[in-house]
């Protein structure tokens, strides 16, 4: 149950980055979309490359804690063999 509980606080803890870049990403997106009327082509242009960073930010974030949701999960359970053995 530690394993667990450890595994319920890592997902949380990685949450917060994880919604903040989604929110930084999806403004610039938004800011793109309002600017582009009355807007220089070159400022959309930034923005828009600014909200594909972000996203390619996200994805990598992404992937990183999962793999660290997944080391610790191996390490949680490798530590309990006896437990299930029997």
């Amino acid at each position: 149950s530690i394993g667990a509980g450890g595994l319920i606080l890592l997902l949380l803890l990685c949450a917060v980055p994880f919604l903040k870049l989604l929110l930084l990403t999806v403004a610039f997106y938004i800011s793109a979309a309002m600017l582009q009327p009355i807007s220089d082509k070159r400022l959309i242009s930034l923005l828009h490359t600014a909200g594909e960073s972000g996203q390619l930010f996200l994805q990598a974030v992404i992937t990183c804690c999962t793999l660290f949701f997944v080391t610790v999960a191996l390490a949680a359970v490798s530590t309990n063999m006896r437990y299930y053995a029997g």
